[in-house]
């Protein structure tokens, strides 16, 4: 899986179009864009440090607005695997505040919020804050934090890397058939393509 994402992103970075931007030469003659790409929404891959079924984090980012995205981050449990296994899926609003401009793309500073939802077995649909005891998934807020890095490729997509660190709070965490702390912090990395 590894081979064919680094094959796939080399053949994007190969001479092209490259995305639509404003460009100008900066003092070397290097012609450098003047804003970042608009990305609309991305799809990535990666690991988080709460998940411990041995798959990889699928995350999809969609962005109403060039300060605002909405995310949601899982294994794909109930809908692409069945396999059972502690993990928490992110369901969050990111709002970007600070962006530079790297030698090599850009890097944003983003803050969000949302619902997590811890799972310890067989995932159920729905998310239940307060679920009855013995139950296998609690779902409570999380905070989080990170970076994202955009380097615009050529036919208008972006190579996309996401950092997260954050905290969730699930009440009802000591109530599940694998009693959990109420407090989850974890850690993510993602790689994928934006468009």
């Amino acid at each position: 899986m590894r081979r064919m994402l680094l094959v796939f992103a080399l053949a994007l970075v190969a001479p092209g179009t490259g995305a639509t931007q404003d460009t100008v030469l900066d003092t070397d003659g290097v012609e450098r864009a003047t804003e970042p790409p608009r990305d609309f929404g991305n799809l990535r891959l990666g690991f988080g440090t709460a998940n411990e079924n041995g798959l990889p984090v699928i995350c999809l980012e969609l962005n109403p607005l060039t300060w605002l995205a909405i995310e949601g981050c899982g294994t794909g449990s109930g809908f692409l695997h069945t396999r059972p296994g502690r993990e928490i899926a992110h369901f969050r609003a990111k709002g970007r505040f600070y962006t530079w401009q790297l030698d090599q793309g850009w890097l944003s500073a983003w803050a969000g919020a949302g619902l997590a939802e811890l799972e310890v077995g067989e995932d159920r649909p729905g998310l239940k804050v307060n679920p009855a005891a013995g139950s296998t998934a609690a779902a409570g807020p999380e905070w989080a934090a990170g970076a994202q890095w955009i380097f615009a490729l050529p036919s208008s997509f972006e190579l996309v890397v996401d950092g997260s660190v954050g905290v969730a709070y699930i009440p009802a965490a000591g109530r599940l058939v694998d009693p959990q702390d109420r407090a989850q912090p974890f850690a993510g990395l993602s790689v994928g393509l934006g468009w």
